[in-house]
């Protein structure tokens, strides 16, 4: 109980402060609004399941948000090819300052998707039967889906306005097959052995995130030093841009 409660105060202070015009508060607000987002939903499978992967991996939990910082930059330095969004900022800042706060703030992605996987699986593990036709995972789709992952690198680069969804899609097509080849945990083993709980809690779990490149870009807004965010994909442009108080 007393992780939900704390949750939920940081959740609902931080994300009042994400929209409101409080200096400082408001430009680093975005990690301690989605730290609330992680002690609630580990709250919440505590209160309905007597279980969390908090309370299952103690300390080691805090290893999940240095897990997400590589990852960050990946899709960082794809954007730096791709352009799907960009910042503006109307006054400069140091290199140092935006590494280490887009670091500090996007730290919570692993954490928020395992913690919202975590609580549907255990969800969907008790409503969804295993479907008894199986499925025959074949050598040729591996294959086709490895090659299809990195022809969609090219098309990326080829046409970034219209691939730019693969950035996320294209890893996966390669990853899993390996994973699977190699006799190692994955979602096709699951799938094949007609489980799609993990599956389907691992998509419901990236919602919340996915979500969240919206909301950053007011997040990121810095009212000190009056800077605009743009968001840019290939089929819009979105951008915020504050004037400093009086």
């Amino acid at each position: 109980m007393a992780t939900f409660i704390l949750g939920m105060v940081l959740t609902v202070a931080f994300w009042v402060a994400a929209w409101t015009r409080v200096p400082i508060v408001t430009e680093y607000s975005f990690f301690p609004l989605w730290l609330g987002y992680v002690l609630s939903v580990n709250g919440i499978s505590e209160l309905a399941y007597r279980d969390s992967l908090l309370k299952r991996m103690r300390g080691w939990f805090a290893c999940l948000f240095i897990a997400s910082i590589p990852p960050w930059w990946f899709s960082e330095w794809a954007n730096s090819c791709l352009q799907n969004w960009r910042y503006i900022f109307l006054h400069p800042i140091s290199q140092l300052h935006y590494v280490i706060q887009a670091s500090v703030d996007f730290s919570t992605v692993v954490p928020a998707v395992l913690s919202t996987v975590f609580l549907f699986h255990r969800f969907f593990a008790n409503k969804m039967k295993t479907n008894t036709r199986l499925l025959t995972v074949r050598s040729s789709w591996l294959v086709w889906s490895v090659i299809i992952g990195g022809v969609s690198f090219c098309f990326m680069l080829l046409f970034p306005n219209q691939t730019f969804p693969l950035v996320w899609i294209a890893p996966f097509l390669i990853i899993e097959p390996i994973l699977y080849a190699g006799g190692m945990p994955s979602l096709l083993r699951q799938i094949e052995k007609g489980n799609w709980a993990l599956t389907c809690s691992i998509v419901i779990g990236c919602v919340p995130k996915t979500l969240s490149a919206l909301m950053m870009l007011r997040n990121r807004v810095s009212w000190r030093d009056a800077r605009a965010s743009a968001f840019r994909t290939g089929h819009f442009d979105l951008a915020v841009q504050v004037e400093e108080p009086a």
